[in-house]
C-alpha cells in the first residue's frame, strides 16, 4: 500500500532535524575528541607546519596533540577571528585549523614577558588564515604596502586565550 507523500515528507523532515540535532551537539561539546578523520587531518596540518619556513625561521615547535582540552573548534576560531580583527579574518581565502602542542623556542623561559603566558609545550589551537594581505612590515621604499599572507593565530586550547599570532609568505 503506498503511503501518502505527506506522511514520507513528514518522515524525512523528522530524520533530518534529528541528525543535525545530533551533529550540532557534537560540535558544541568541548572535548575535542575529533574523531579519527579529524585527527588525521589535524596530524597532516601539524606535519605541514612544523616543516614551514614560517615556523622554522622563527623557532616555532609543533607536535600532534593527542588529550582532551578545555576550547572547542568553533570558541578557538571566535577567538582568533577576534585577535586578527574579523574583517580582516573574514577576507581569508581558507582558514585551516589544528590542535598541537606548541613551543616557542625563541622565548626566554618559555613565558611570554608583557602577558605572563607560557609558550612552552603548551596545548593550543593553531588557527590559519590563508591569503590574507597585512601591512607590510621590512624594507623601507617598497610600493606596496600590503603583502599577501598566511596568518597563524595561536589560542590557548584550554583557555581560549590568545598567545600569539605570526604572519608568513602565503603558502610558504
Amino acid at each position: 500500500m503506498k503511503k501518502p507523500f505527506g506522511f514520507l515528507a513528514s518522515a524525512v523532515i523528522v530524520a533530518a532535524i534529528g541528525m543535525t540535532s545530533v551533529a550540532a551537539a557534537q560540535l558544541n561539546t568541548s572535548s575535542p575528541d575529533p574523531g579519527q578523520g579529524k585527527s588525521a587531518v589535524y596530524a597532516a596540518e601539524v606535519q605541514r607546519l612544523a616543516e614551514s619556513r614560517t615556523f622554522v625561521d622563527n623557532g616555532l615547535e609543533v607536535q600532534v596533540l593527542d588529550e582532551a582540552v578545555n576550547v572547542d573548534e568553533n570558541t578557538a576560531l571566535e577567538a582568533a577571528k577576534h585577535f586578527i580583527g574579523s574583517s580582516r579574518g573574514d577576507t581569508a581565502k581558507k582558514v585551516t585549523m589544528t590542535l598541537a602542542r606548541f613551543t616557542d623556542t625563541q622565548v626566554e623561559q618559555g613565558i611570554l614577558s608583557d602577558s605572563n603566558l607560557s609558550v612552552q609545550d603548551v596545548p593550543v589551537w593553531i588557527v590559519t588564515f590563508h591569503g590574507v594581505d597585512m601591512p607590510r612590515n621590512g624594507k623601507a621604499g617598497s610600493r606596496k604596502q600590503y603583502v599577501n599572507a598566511d596568518v597563524h593565530v595561536i589560542i590557548d586550547a584550554n583557555t581560549g586565550e590568545e598567545i600569539e599570532m605570526i604572519a608568513g609568505k602565503h603558502g610558504k
